[in-house]
Order: structure tokens, then sequence, then C-alpha cells
């Protein structure tokens, strides 16, 4: 576990661009950080502190799979510092600048971060509340707040700013336009467009793919919302307790805890209450009482689709077997998967396959025109363009004082 957080925390803080000079990691001053380990065009030096970050993300991840950390490993770490910088080196130059929208999407990630941070404090609090059984809870914790605060500490530790963070997460979407920019000539013809579309309606057909990335054949299926009641925390304890006693009494005593409540909500619903109003109520239960994390929860506006090619619901084929068979309005009983959860669903109608139509310009041609651009400069880039703008510039890398193992 220990190993795990460690990779964790290097891919987290250490290196949010794997070829970004300016990653978050402490820098230890008194060991002559800033000695010069590389010159560009002689004016722009890349220190060592510079290096440092994307080394250590490197040598966590080598550790933990076992593998040795080795010269050559130490020289891809300084090419990918050194192709960043001359990636901004040729930016600045034309002053093609961070905008309003790179901004926008380093904000997103940011937070998408501290988020995933917060989440994994409040599991570890969880686990550590369930080890500790018995104990007097804790005080209320903001775990978000926590997060935050890790941040800052980090930040304050690496001399760097939130917004100076923010501005190197941006960079990435600097270079992702700036690329664009330079290979504008790379236009996917329409002969192209349609070979694609025929190809994916093929494969798609032959082997329906219902979460394509460009959905062209849509298999038929069933439209439906569900219910979903669950052991609260409490009693998924008392579950966890008896399971180790005896699986098959623990499993009972889950079936018949929830029981009564699924059925007296089913007896509702055919009583003529509204199935969105009860999914919005159990929503409240599964969020406070359940433990259920709210992105996992699905709102009572959100239709879903069961398709006939496949299960998509997790229950063990029981509730898709149900669906398709149920009429346009009809719910289900109370069906019972595991661990004390039942659902319960409604049929909102069925649909037929459909089959996405081509045509210049419209949505399918978009979406296949960006997918098959996006490749050809992807390819031009790695295959040519990158060691073009490279080359241009003269490099000069001072290994041995990067070598040393003690860096």
């Amino acid at each position: 576990m220990k190993k795990i957080k460690l990779l964790v925390t290097s891919l987290l803080i250490c290196c949010v661009l794997l070829s970004s000079t300016g990653c978050i990691v402490r820098i230890n001053e008194e060991k002559n950080n800033n000695i010069v380990v590389a010159v560009i065009d002689g004016e722009h030096e890349i220190l060592k502190k510079d290096y440092l970050p994307v080394f250590q993300y490197y040598k966590t991840m080598y550790e933990y799979y076992g593998m040795s950390v080795t010269n050559d490993v130490r020289d891809m770490c300084l090419e990918s510092v050194i192709t960043s910088k001359i990636y901004k080196i040729e930016m600045d130059a034309i002053e093609w600048n961070i905008n309003e929208e790179d901004l926008e999407k380093a904000r997103e990630d940011y937070q998408e971060e501290l988020e995933e941070l917060a989440k994994s404090y409040e599991e570890e609090a969880k686990a550590e509340a369930d080890k500790d059984e018995g104990d007097e809870p804790s005080e209320e914790r903001d775990f978000m707040q926590e997060a935050k605060d890790y941040y800052a500490e980090m930040f304050e530790e690496s001399d760097m700013t939130e917004e100076e963070y923010l501005n190197e997460i941006a960079e990435t979407y600097r270079l992702e336009r700036y690329k664009k920019h330079l290979m504008s000539d790379v236009v996917a013809s329409d002969e192209d467009i349609l070979k694609k579309y025929n190809e994916l309606k093929d494969e798609q057909t032959l082997t329906p793919d219902p979460d394509a990335e460009i959905l062209i054949y849509e298999p038929s299926g069933v439209k439906y919302k569900f219910i979903q009641i669950s052991l609260t925390e409490d009693e998924y304890a008392e579950y966890e307790k008896k399971l180790e006693e005896d699986e098959d009494a623990a499993e009972e005593y889950a079936k018949e805890t929830t029981k009564a409540r699924a059925e007296a909500i089913v007896e509702r619903l055919e009583n003529g209450e509204s199935f969105e109003d009860i999914i919005d109520e159990v929503n409240e239960i599964l969020k406070n009482d359940c433990g259920v994390d709210e992105e996992d929860i699905v709102e009572s506006s959100e239709e879903l689709k069961l398709y006939k090619t496949g299960s998509t619901t997790g229950f063990k084929g029981q509730l898709d077997a149900k669906l398709l068979s149920l009429a346009n309005g009809a719910i289900t009983d109370a069906l019972y998967s595991a661990e004390g959860t039942y659902v319960i669903a409604k049929c909102y109608g069925r649909f037929e396959s459909s089959t996405a139509e081509y045509e210049v310009g419209n949505d399918i041609y978009k979406e296949i025109k960006e997918s098959l651009e996006e490749e050809l400069r992807n390819e031009k880039w790695d295959e040519e363009l990158s060691d073009e703008i490279i080359k241009k510039h003269n490099i000069k890398k001072y290994t041995s004082r990067y070598y040393n193992k003690n860096y």
C-alpha cells in the first residue's frame, strides 16, 4: 500500500506535465540544484532543478516496478525537459501565448486533481474508521479543504504560486493549439472521410459498440430508469461482521434488511406515485445514509439505455432480462442483486436499431473529419515536425552533472 501511495503522490505532485520544467517538487538548494545541466542556443539554460521533477517521476515508477535507473533513463528525462523548453522558445518567438481558453481548461484539470485527492482522503478515513470500530467518531472533516491545504503547502515548499501552477498545466493546451497552427494545411479529404465512415459502419454493424467514440450504428434496445435500495453504512458494517462468521447468514441478513423497504417502494409505485420523485428521495438516502458517492448517483432526469446486444446494467442479467420483456411504462418487481441491494426499474419505451447517415457537412462527417485530422497531425508531428524543430537549435548537455546517482 505504501508503494502505491508513493507512486500516486509522485504522479500527482511531482509531475503534472511529464515534460514540464515547473512541476511541483521539493528542491534542496544546498545540493547545487542551480547548476546548469544543458544550454540551448548558448542562452537558454536548463538547471538541475528543472530536470529533477521529471527524473523523480521516472525514478519512482522504475523503483515501483523493480527496474534499475540507468544513465539512459537520465538522458531520456533531460531530453524531455529540453524538448519542452524548445517548444516554449518557438511559441514565445511568435508570441503564441497562453490564452483564456487554455487557462480555463487548466482550472478544470486542477479542480479534478483536488477532487481526486479529497476523495482519496475520504476513502482513507472510511477505511480507518472501519478498522477502529468502536472508537469515538472523529469530528467532521472537510476533505476538499484538506486537499487545498495540501497543495498550498506544496506550492509554498516549491516556491511556486497557484497561478504559476495553472500556467504550467495551461502549457499543454498552448502546445496543442500551436501544433494545429503549424499544421493548418493538414486536411482530411472527403474521400478519406467517407472511407472511414464505411469502415466504422461495417465494424459496428458486425460487432455493435454503443460506447464507440464515433457512433455510427446503434443497436436496438430499451430506455429505462432505476431505483436502488441499499444497506445503510451501519447495516453494512453489521453485514461485514456476520460475513466473517457465516457467509450464507450474512447474505440472508443483508437481503432481509432491505427487502421490506424495497417492497414498500414497489407498493407506492403501484399506487401511482411518481417514479422520478422516488428516485430523488432514494438518492438522498444513498448519499446521506449509505455512503454512496454523489458521482455514482444516477439522477432522476437521466434516461439510460439497455441494448439487446449485451448486458449494460451489471446486475448479472436478471435486470436486463426483465427490462427487455417489459411493456412501455411498466415496472419490475424488486430485484435482488447482492449485499443488500435491490433494484426496481421502469421501461420508458423501446427503440429500433439505427445507422447514422453520412452527408458532407453533417455531424458525423465533422466528427470523422476532426478525428482523422487529429491522427494526421499527430503522425506528422511525431514522425517529422518535432524533430525538425529540435534540430534547428544548438543543444549542449553536461552529462556528468546529472549522471550522479545522488541527484
